[in-house]
């Protein structure tokens, strides 16, 4: 869960099971059908951001098409747009049929339903239904997240150039541009979008990873391993804001890149990556690739020669 100081709207996120009929359970950072897929380090990491769950029988299920309502209560909790917990009612709060005629307060979307329709991102069928349990297209996807990230003007230029733009709904043209230059969602080697393609749980725990990472809130914790103990259970990371701190990740699934590692295998110099739960305890670290000149304190350059001066903290 994402420290409550790097909101953009003040928000709680409680346990709510993101998979239809799936009673809320606690965050897994496993499960029994992830290892050795494209996409495990972006679903695990979903899965330790709180913004994607397991189901009943502990899969991810990475090939099943996200549903609708999965894929915006992705978007709601990883980009930590605003949302109020159920108990904790707003005076201008609506209930949920209010928002969507199909999703009544039963539903495990219902807390989402409202935040989804405060900030805009979707605003359901004309019949003012959501169809929470349908599957989602590619184009629909790609105006939730433009909409998501409220700045359509980032990404001005020519109609996107595909092979079957003339595919393209007229209502995700715009989306669909942006998405292509934000690096987001990118077409296929033949030159087509798919706009009618659905996506999958594994492409959209590999979009939200983008997002949130493009964002620049990926990690609650982020420095330089400056000393360690003999296993890799604790490590001593001098933060960014220059503060030093000790870190317990006995817990902590490690990746480098997207290879999965042990925590013996991250090491003094390495920069790394760190999510916290609620509790303030490390459930997720990534050793990051390190910049040689992130530790260089200077060049010398006498005796004709070029000497590297590393950087210690001090």
């Amino acid at each position: 869960m994402k420290s409550l100081s790097k909101l953009w709207i003040p928000i709680l996120i409680c346990a709510v099971g993101l998979l239809v009929g799936v009673p809320a359970v606690s965050p897994a950072l496993a499960a029994t059908d992830v290892s050795g897929h494209w996409a495990a380090r972006d679903m695990e990491f979903s899965m330790a951001l709180g913004a994607m769950r397991t189901a009943a029988d502990g899969g991810y299920h990475p090939d099943r098409p996200v549903t609708r309502a999965e894929a915006v209560a992705m978007i709601i909790s990883g980009l930590e747009l605003g949302f109020t917990p159920p108990g904790e009612p707003r005076d201008d709060m609506r209930y949920p049929s209010d928002v969507f005629s199909d999703v009544d307060g039963d539903h495990w979307f219902a807390a989402y339903a409202h935040a989804a329709a405060d900030t805009g991102i979707v605003a359901g069928y004309p019949d003012g239904t959501f169809h929470p349990e349908a599957s989602i297209t590619r184009a629909e996807l790609a105006v939730i997240m433009h909409r998501a990230f409220d700045d359509p003007g980032i990404a001005e230029g020519s109609d996107p150039e595909y092979s079957d733009a003339e595919d393209l709904p007229e209502w995700s043209t715009e989306a669909v541009q942006w998405v292509e230059a934000m690096g987001f969602m990118l077409g296929f080697p033949d030159g087509s979008f798919l706009p009618g393609e659905l996506m999958t749980r594994a492409e959209a725990a590999t979009l939200l990873r983008r997002m949130v990472e493009y964002r620049g809130n990926l990690f609650d914790i982020r420095g330089r391993v400056i000393d360690r103990s003999s296993d890799g259970s604790r490590l001593e990371v001098l933060l960014d804001d220059g503060n030093i701190t000790t870190l317990q990740v006995e817990d902590a699934r490690a990746y480098r890149g997207r290879e999965r590692i042990f925590r013996r295998d991250v090491v003094r110099g390495d920069t790394v990556g760190v999510l916290l739960d609620s509790r303030g305890q490390v459930i997720w670290l990534e050793a990051l690739n390190n910049s040689i000149l992130g530790t260089i304190d200077r060049l010398d350059f006498t005796n004709d020669a070029m000497t590297i001066i590393p950087w210690e903290p001090g």
